[in-house]
């Protein structure tokens, strides 16, 4: 009987990710899928950005009431506690509940203590949505169930059963964020491939998706160089590498722009041409950004965005190439630049600056999982 539960399930989801047009929706119609198998009081269900696993957009009103959500905030992005999704990403099923993980013992844990005990809603379980892929996987959401004092904590088989079906919510979340990107017409671009020569610089050839993100930019068009251009161009003429800088479109999109010298056989530097590439900047470019706001070093913007999905310093430093000393001392200057004495602090920043003000401005979020502009 619960294998065909779990294959109906299963449809149900599937069904949602091909049709739901918002995060919102496809949350609502997985729970409805869900709950025949594992029946919760209250639950919420939300997209994250992959980059960070900060919370993006999602369904919260059946979950913990509004009297004990700063708190919920307070601990979930700024203290250690037992099954926070950067942990619950990297565990082997990404899927538990508070009772099993603390040993039998939720008291333990603050959020229980604060949060879930005060609220009547002790038993929790909480899954971190990942899609299943041959080379590792992703995150892309984390669901969330609750049920009351009187009612029977969850079991093994509901863990297993949401560990199975989380799969195939990634995959819907995934669509749906792409979709979400579609209808934003603004960003649907593909990546644009220019080709420029001269001196002074012109263009001598760009694809249609090129000239529609050049009328995006400052002071472009159909032959005007925009000046974000020129200075990637200008950047990589003296060095082999190709040069990136970022941009905003007038629209608030951030963009990448990489230029690249093309060499050609009996070329003269007069006669030089360079290549540049437009594209959507990627989350973790998006991090960049953001701390640039703080005057962080683009190393010290890597280590923020692998600390806030939880990494320790021995993994960031295999992840950056670099000893687990110098990972401290870059955590050294990001405390100081960010005012911050902890890395619960310094995630809380990141999530209560960047993350939490355009949700509750209700942003979508797109296909890269960060924030569209409005």
């Amino acid at each position: 009987m619960r294998s065909d539960q779990l294959t109906r399930a299963e449809r149900a989801i599937e069904g949602a990710a091909d049709e739901a047009r918002s995060v919102v929706e496809l949350c609502q119609r997985v729970h409805d899928a869900i709950a025949p198998l594992v029946p919760a009081d209250r639950w919420c269900g939300f997209a994250v950005d992959p980059a960070t696993l900060l919370p993006t957009n999602g369904y919260h009103d059946e979950g913990i009431a509004a009297e004990h959500l700063q708190r919920l905030l307070e601990i979930e992005h700024g203290v250690a506690d037992w099954n926070q999704l950067p942990a619950l990403a990297r565990s082997a099923s990404g899927v538990a509940t508070l009772h099993e993980a603390t040993a039998g013992d939720p008291a333990v844990s603050t959020r229980w203590r604060d949060v879930l005990e005060p609220a009547g809603l002790p038993h929790e379980l909480r899954a971190a949505i990942r899609e299943r892929r041959g080379d590792g996987s992703r995150t892309w959401g984390a669901l969330v169930l609750l049920r009351a004092s009187d009612d029977a904590g969850f079991t093994g088989d509901d863990t297993g059963a949401v560990a199975r079906l989380a799969p195939g919510i990634a995959a819907g979340l995934r669509r749906v964020l792409v979709r979400q990107h579609l209808d934003h017409a603004d960003d649907a671009r593909e990546a644009g491939i220019i080709v420029l020569g001269g001196d002074p610089l012109e263009i001598r050839h760009a694809t249609p998706a090129a000239r529609a993100w050049l009328a995006q930019l400052d002071e472009g068009g159909e032959s005007t160089v925009p000046t974000c251009v020129l200075s990637a161009v200008h950047a990589c003429r003296s060095s082999a590498p190709p040069a990136a800088i970022r941009a905003r479109t007038r629209s608030g999109r951030w963009v990448t722009i990489t230029a690249e010298r093309m060499d050609h056989p009996g070329g003269n530097r007069r006669n030089r041409e360079f290549g540049v590439v437009v594209q959507p900047s990627r989350p973790s470019e998006v991090a960049a950004i953001i701390g640039a706001a703080h005057r962080l070093t683009r190393r010290e913007s890597d280590v923020v965005t692998l600390v806030a999905a939880g990494r320790s310093n021995q993994e960031v430093a295999r992840a950056l190439g670099v000893s687990a000393h110098t990972v401290g001392d870059h955590l050294k200057n990001i405390f100081a630049k960010l005012g911050v004495a902890t890395r619960g602090e310094m995630t809380s920043k990141l999530y209560h600056d960047h993350y939490l003000p355009r949700e509750l401005a209700g942003l979508q979020a797109g296909g890269d999982g960060w924030f569209l502009p409005g």
